[in-house]
């Protein structure tokens, strides 16, 4: 009995769906990669500024009746995001954090 399809088309099928099979594997870990690339940019371009940390921990201690001077505030930049401080006598105190142009306050600046 003669079959229909040789021994070199079932291997050249074969071969085509295992190359086609890694091709969808690595096209599936490339577009990981692009969008944590994509979301790191994103996160670097509108990591929030000196300016808008003091706003926040200015309108915070407002809030408290806590006297803040904007000098006390300082800034600690991770590129991709970015750690509100204020100066005390004993060091450095970290209050909020900055990250998509927003600063989030999560401690009294006492």
């Amino acid at each position: 009995m003669k079959l229909p399809f040789d021994l070199v088309t079932i291997l050249t099928i074969a071969a085509i769906i295992i190359i086609l099979f890694l091709l969808f594997k690595i096209f599936k870990i490339l577009t990981r990669i692009i969008l944590i690339v994509v979301f790191l940019v994103i996160a670097f371009l509108t990591n929030p500024r000196l300016e808008q940390h003091q706003h926040a921990a200015q309108k915070k201690a407002k809030a408290e009746n806590i006297h803040l001077n904007e000098r006390d505030v300082m800034v600690k930049d991770l590129a991709v995001a970015s750690v509100t401080q204020i100066k005390q006598d004993q060091g450095t105190k970290t209050i909020g954090i900055g990250l998509f142009t927003r600063v989030f306050i999560f401690r009294d600046p006492e």
